[in-house]
């Protein structure tokens, strides 16, 4: 299945010609940017808002603010984030010149029982974009809530009944324009992937007329999902399958490779390893009542140390109890990590990576450029202190040492943190085996695992906000001089 999400960002992100909708608060008659109401809005606020930036005292396109604020809320499987973006217009082609971020805890899909909890969750991250956006702008920064992988596991109803809470809510005490018809969704995994890719690569400078064909290769890791995306090279091709998707960015033409996999984020991962690790002790041993069993030998845990899961086993939902080997076993955990990647399921199309999911050898279709890994691969592994960019193989040699609780070659700090992280272990043997033994990314490969670029947080947010500063309306209380 082809897909061309964002072909309208050909004439427009890049673009110095567009036209805005604008709505009052009635969401009456649209009007575009060029109108008097606009102009209305800019010349009641010039004088303050060209004070927000150092850049430049005019805009080049007169028909545009300087500045502009677009607000991106990540309501996340942990918990939800808001990213206020800044851009201004004193270019051709509008700058990203700042981003705050702020978040809370837990997630949206916490509230399945409660929508209007849910709703309210919200509210501390709209204060904080209320303190950070000037005021007279308000009524014009757009605003959108994606929910990711959380809600996506919730099922339909409960997801759609927090969707339609935290709209509602929006509509009704928001000063912010929400974006319509998908101001709030549940965000699908291809999207989120896509957006990843171009957040970096927009930052790299790589989706301009005149750049290098070469883009860079991301890959993301939350806690429900992971989403690979690059551009296959060496004339290799995609083939027609929903894996495929088509972008055009700038009047350039992209084929993409990008697939999300939905329960292979880091916390469901957590939880498969230890299913898995349960269904291997009951296998041994034939005369164990998985119902009573309550403490587990598992070789993703230190020697020494222990993690209490609470897991739905057979329909039964309890509390087990994981304690370390006592001998070192990092291969035994790294044989589990690989083993819940579902190496082995049928591929319709192939080739396929893993869970019979087709996708071209990595090596083959992307031999040259950078490989960005972010999210929970840059947090776990960023207490490490690795070289930027490090070879994937450099894990194995940490996983040995933390997996056998031997922390004596590391700084007394450091030492410290992981001897209290009973899950290091499970965790770096699950990021190498989907690295390398899912994703097929050679060891010898060196990849970026970083939280940002030029300054700015990497992830989809940034790839979702620059599609706002051409498509929104604006919440007009008032027009006039």
């Amino acid at each position: 299945m082809l897909m061309n999400l964002l072909s309208f960002l050909t004439a427009s992100i890049f673009s110095s010609s567009y036209a805005i909708p604008v709505a009052g608060p009635d969401h009456g008659t649209l009007v575009s940017r060029s109108s008097s109401c606009w102009k209305a809005i800019q010349a009641r606020s010039i004088g303050s808002v060209a004070s927000y930036t150092d850049r430049c005292s005019t805009s080049f396109d007169k028909t545009k603010p300087i500045v502009e604020y677009v607000l991106i809320v990540d309501a996340g499987s942990s918990g939800s984030r808001i990213h206020i973006y800044k851009f201004n217009h004193c270019k051709e082609s509008p700058e990203l010149e700042s981003e705050i971020f702020d978040s809370t805890t837990p997630g949206l899909s916490s509230y399945a029982k409660d929508p209007e909890a849910a709703a309210k969750s919200l509210d501390e991250l709209l204060d904080v974009a209320a303190k950070n956006v000037p005021e007279e702008l308000h009524a014009c920064t757009p605003i959108a809530v994606k929910a990711t992988a959380g809600l996506r596991l919730l099922g339909d109803k409960e997801s759609q009944a927090i969707i339609d809470a935290v709209q509602c809510r929006l509509e009704k005490s928001c000063p912010f324009a929400l974006v319509k018809d998908n101001g709030v969704e549940v965000l699908d995994g291809k999207s989120e992937g896509v957006y990843g890719w171009i957040t970096v690569n927009y930052l790299r400078d790589s989706l301009a007329v005149n750049a290098s064909d070469i883009t860079a290769a991301t890959f993301d890791l939350g806690g429900a999902s992971t989403q690979i995306v690059f551009q296959p090279q060496n004339g290799m091709v995609v083939a027609d399958v929903a894996e495929k998707y088509l972008l055009t960015i700038n009047g350039r033409n992209f084929e993409l490779y990008q697939h999300s996999y939905l329960g292979y984020g880091l916390n469901e991962a957590r939880k498969a390893i230890f299913h898995q690790t349960i269904q291997d002790a009951t296998a041994m041993d034939e005369t164990i009542d998985v119902h009573e069993l309550e403490t587990i030998t598992s070789p993703c845990i230190p020697p020494g140390q222990n993690q209490s899961v609470r897991l739905q086993v057979d329909g039964n939902t309890k509390e087990y109890h994981f304690v370390g080997k006592e001998k070192p076993c990092a291969h035994e955990c790294r044989e589990i990590t690989d083993e819940i990647l579902h190496k082995n399921m049928i591929c319709a199309v192939a080739p396929c990576a893993f869970d019979g999911i087709y996708q071209p050898s990595f090596q083959e279709s992307f031999p040259k450029g950078d490989l960005y890994l972010f999210s929970a691969f840059y947090y776990r592994t960023k207490q490490l202190h690795l070289p930027a960019p490090f070879a994937t193989g450099i894990l194995h040699q940490f996983e040995e040492n933390i997996c056998a609780a031997d922390y004596s070659q590391y700084p007394p700090e450091l030492a410290k943190e992981l001897s209290k992280d009973s899950q290091y272990c499970l965790d770096l043997n699950y990021i190498s085996s989907l690295l390398e033994r899912g994703y097929g990314i050679p060891k010898s490969r060196k990849v970026y695992a970083t939280q940002e670029l030029k300054g700015i947080e990497l992830g989809w947010t940034l790839g979702a906000a620059l599609p706002l500063l051409e498509h929104h309306d604006c919440k007009i209380e008032k027009v006039g001089p």
